[in-house]
């Protein structure tokens, strides 16, 4: 049987020389990092129609995940190098933190790059009742914004306090219950400990709280804000053909600059 750390290490070869190619092919140009293979169809056709020659300008490369792209836009890269993520659960705060600590990063302005699809119009066409769809995947994404939101900050929580898988931690006195306790606050940011609590009857509490903040919004911004695209995209609209993105907002911005006029 091959040991775990011998398949981690071919994995990382693996990847490593996918990245050799890409960067190969992507002297002279631009770069966009993308999440992943659907990203990257949908964002060169954006390409494509105002620029049927971008390929000699822009590569668009997908690295498998947000996190994994905002590594890779923070590898030092190269000044045209730029990076286009989902903004998933992302309040306009911490958009606002992200781009201004990675000035080459965009940020989807819906949930993900598939709500751009997702409008009142385009739903009740191909199902009628759009209100009643609506609600359900509203719902439904209060419900999954609420604990994407703590398992993220169950993931800072690990950051925060330093990942040493077993290791004696540094910075912590470990004498006794109080000691720990101690270290914790002084490591772990209150909004921290609270998102990551997942007692019932707390995320009740925030799932009514997202519900009404985006039932607040129009048909169209709930739409875009308030429902996981992906997956409502995948599921209302599994067999008809993809529309094209419209070139607007965050996506007029990347044409402006990566292609501009």
């Amino acid at each position: 049987m091959t040991a775990l750390p011998e398949i981690d290490r071919k994995i990382g070869e693996m990847y490593g020389s996918y990245w050799d190619v890409e960067e190969q092919s992507a002297l002279g140009k631009s770069v966009l990092l993308v999440e992943g293979d659907s990203d990257k169809r949908r964002i060169e056709r954006l390409f494509q129609g105002r620029r049927p020659r971008f390929p000699n300008l822009v590569r668009v490369i997908p690295t498998g995940t947000r996190s994994k792209t905002l590594q890779r836009l923070s590898k030092g890269s190269k000044k045209d190098w730029w990076a286009l993520v989902d903004r998933d659960t992302w309040t306009d705060a911490e958009v606002l933190a992200k781009r201004q600590a990675s000035p080459q990063l965009w940020v989807t302005d819906g949930w993900t790059l598939e709500n751009e699809f997702l409008t009142p119009e385009r739903v009740a066409d191909v199902h009628g009742d759009e209100h009643r769809l609506r609600d359900s995947w509203v719902r439904a994404g209060a419900l999954w914004w609420v604990l994407q939101r703590g398992r993220h900050a169950q993931h800072d929580w690990w950051e925060a306090l330093g990942e040493t898988f077993g290791a004696p931690p540094t910075g912590f006195d470990l004498t006794d219950a109080k000691a720990l306790e101690s270290g914790l606050l002084a490591k772990v940011p209150a909004v921290l400990r609270q998102e990551a609590n997942f007692n019932e009857e707390r995320v009740a509490t925030r799932f009514e709280a997202r519900l009404r903040e985006v039932q607040a919004l129009t048909p169209a911004g709930q739409w875009r804000h308030g429902v996981h695209g992906k997956a409502a995209f995948t599921q209302l609209f599994p067999n008809g053909p993809e529309p094209e993105l419209p070139a607007v907002g965050t996506l007029s911005e990347i044409l402006a600059c990566l292609l501009p006029s």
